[in-house]
């Protein structure tokens, strides 16, 4: 099963590892008196601003998905048999478990949401039967 808190904390605990590395390649890196042209202190802090305001985001995201159901739909295409689990914008495009995880978004994901087994669409000029629901 699909734990979304899981998938979260463990993109947060990367994101805080790459903050650490980045503050110590920062931190490692020539200062303006040393070096007028290196700029990887500058890049670095850049970066650690960026991964902070990613982490805020995953903060975020973990205090919407608080009772949220998870539904995995298997879907039969012209590329064969694949589970798809629907999941909040913001944690899709991963594939997890051998179940690719949509963002609410998605085209495929509006296909699929609310529909039951034997439903069938076209998505890209190729049909789409949805063959199980978990």
């Amino acid at each position: 099963m699909i734990s979304l808190p899981d998938i979260i904390n463990q993109k947060t605990d990367f994101l805080l590892q790459q903050i650490k590395d980045t503050e110590k390649a920062r931190d490692e890196a020539a200062t303006p008196m040393e070096s007028h042209s290196d700029q990887t202190r500058q890049n670095a802090e850049q970066l650690i601003y960026a991964l902070k305001d990613e982490v805020k985001k995953q903060k975020i995201l973990l205090a919407k998905i608080s009772g949220y159901k998870v539904i995995t739909y298997s879907v039969r295409s012209h590329l064969g048999l694949k589970d798809y689990a629907i999941v909040p914008d913001g944690l899709g495009g991963q594939l997890v478990d051998n179940t690719y995880l949509l963002a609410e978004s998605t085209s495929l994901a509006k296909n699929l949401q609310g529909k039951k087994q034997g439903h069938t669409f076209t998505l890209n000029d190729s049909p789409h039967e949805i063959v199980f629901l978990k």
